[in-house]
C-alpha cells in the first residue's frame, strides 16, 4: 500500500493513458503536474486522504473517460468546466465534503453513463436540464474502454448501490448506468425532465430534502430498474405511471410525505409485498404505519403563505 503524497516526478509521465492509484494511503492535494498527462483516458484516485478543491488540472484532461475520486477529504465546489470533458462516461465523487449546487453543465455530457455526487454536502435544486444525457436517454449496445480492457488487461472495476444491493462490475456495458445524488441537502422538485432519461438503470435520489410531488414524466423511464426516493419530503400522490414501469424491481418511496392510495397492480403490488417501501408516510393509504383506506382517511395539512399587509 502506498503512502504519502503523489511525486511530482509523476508529470515526466506524458504518455500515460491510464492511472489507478486508488485504494491507498496517499494524502495532500493532488498534483497539478498531472495535466502533463494529455492523453490520459482513465484517472482513479478514489479510497484515499485526498484533500483540497477539486484539482483545476482536470480541465486539461480532454480524453477523460472515467474519473473516479470517490472517497477522499475533497471540498468546495464541483467546478462548471466539467461540462467540457465531453468524452465522460463514468464521473463518480462520491463520500468527499463537495458543497454548493450541482453544476448544470453536466447536462453537456453526452456520453455519460454514470453519476455518483453521493455522501456530500451539496444543496440547491436537481439540475432543470437533462436532455444533453444522450447515453442515458437512448440504448446502446457494446462495451466501453473495451480497447483498455483488451490490450492492456485492466479491468474497468465500478461499484453502484441498485436494487437495494451494492453492485459490482469489472467490464461496463453500454446498459449498465445510473445516478446517486443521495445523501446530500438538496431541495425543490424532481424536475420534469427526468422522464427523458428512458434507459436509465438506477436513480437514488434518497435521504435529501426534496419537495413538491412525483412527476408524472418517471412513468417514461422504461428502463429503471432500481428507484430510491425515500427519506425525503414529497408530497401528494404517487403517480399511477409508476405502477407501468414493468422493469422496475426495486422501489423504495419510503419516509416522506406522501397521501392518497398505492396505485394498484400486480406487478407494481409485487414490488414490496411486506409494505417497507412505503413506511413512513402517515398519510399514505395502504401503507404499513399510513392512513385507512377509506373515504374519511387524513389528508396532509395544506400550508398557506400569508403575507400580513403593511
Amino acid at each position: 500500500m502506498l503512502v504519502g503524497r503523489i511525486p511530482i516526478s509523476v508529470g515526466n509521465c506524458t504518455s500515460l493513458v491510464v492511472l489507478n492509484l486508488g485504494g491507498n494511503n496517499l494524502g495532500g492535494n493532488i498534483p497539478n503536474v498531472l495535466k502533463a498527462a494529455k492523453d490520459l483516458t482513465y484517472l482513479e484516485l478514489s479510497d484515499n486522504h485526498f484533500d483540497g478543491p477539486f484539482p483545476s488540472f482536470i480541465q486539461k484532461l480532454k480524453k477523460l473517460e472515467v474519473l473516479m475520486l470517490a472517497n477522499n477529504r475533497l471540498e468546495g465546489k464541483i467546478p462548471r468546466f466539467i461540462g467540457d470533458l465531453k468524452n465522460l462516461h463514468i464521473l463518480v465523487l462520491r463520500s468527499n465534503s463537495f458543497n454548493d449546487s450541482i453544476p448544470a453543465e453536466i447536462n453537456k455530457l453526452e456520453k455519460l453513463q454514470f453519476l455518483d455526487f453521493s455522501n456530500n454536502k451539496l444543496f440547491g435544486p436537481l439540475p432543470e436540464k437533462l436532455d444533453g444525457l444522450k447515453l442515458l436517454r437512448e440504448r446502446e449496445d457494446g462495451d466501453i474502454l473495451g480497447y483498455i480492457i483488451s490490450a492492456m488487461y485492466f479491468g474497468v472495476e465500478l461499484k453502484m448501490v441498485g436494487k437495494g444491493l451494492l453492485l459490482q462490475y469489472d467490464v461496463v456495458r453500454m446498459y449498465h448506468n445510473g445516478i446517486d445524488f443521495s445523501c446530500n441537502k438538496l431541495t425543490d422538485n424532481i424536475p420534469l425532465e427526468i422522464g427523458l432519461l428512458e434507459v436509465l438503470f438506477m436513480l437514488n435520489i434518497s435521504h435529501n430534502s426534496l419537495s413538491g410531488m412525483i412527476p408524472d414524466s418517471i412513468g417514461s423511464m422504461k428502463g429503471l430498474e432500481s428507484l430510491d426516493l425515500s427519506f425525503n419530503n414529497l408530497r401528494g400522490e404517487i403517480p399511477t405511471a409508476l405502477s407501468m414501469l414493468d422493469a422496475l424491481t426495486t422501489l423504495n418511496l419510503s419516509y416522506s410525505n406522501l397521501s392518497g392510495k398505492i396505485p394498484a397492480g400486480r406487478h407494481f403490488e409485487r414490488l414490496n409485498e411486506d409494505g417497507s417501501a412505503y413506511i413512513g408516510n402517515k398519510f399514505l393509504c395502504g401503507a404499513p404505519d399510513g392512513a385507512t383506506c377509506d373515504s374519511n382517511a387524513s389528508s396532509p395539512p395544506v400550508t398557506v403563505d400569508v403575507e400580513d399587509d403593511i
